[in-house]
């Protein structure tokens, strides 16, 4: 997982094809971000139509959409501390080939 957050971003909307507010497929880490809200909503109903999104990231969304938007991101970055760690360590757990080149790069 990338450490920069900007690039986690745009790994997941790629992955995802998520459209841009024009429609076309594309990052939405290409340009800089707009603070245009209805762009945002309308990215966020995007996912939570999409068949492929789990239940989990549909009910954060739902969820997030009626709190505080300070709370917001203090609770996102709160979950980005307990959970990528944690899922790291069980893909390392699974694959720990893989963890240990990982982390011999990681020293370079």
């Amino acid at each position: 997982m990338p450490d920069d957050p900007r690039a986690a971003i745009a790994a997941v909307v790629d992955a995802l094809g998520i459209p841009d507010e024009e429609g076309t497929e594309k990052s939405l880490m290409s340009e800089p971000l707009r603070h245009d809200a209805q762009i945002f909503e309308d990215r966020i109903d995007w996912v939570l139509e999409h068949p492929g999104m789990s239940d989990w990231v549909k009910e954060a969304l739902l969820g997030a959409r009626d709190r505080d938007p300070i709370d917001v991101l203090k609770e996102l970055e709160m979950l980005r501390h307990l959970l990528a760690p944690r899922a790291q360590a069980r893909v390392d757990a699974m694959f720990p080939r893989n963890s240990q080149s990982r982390r011999r790069a990681d020293r370079n």
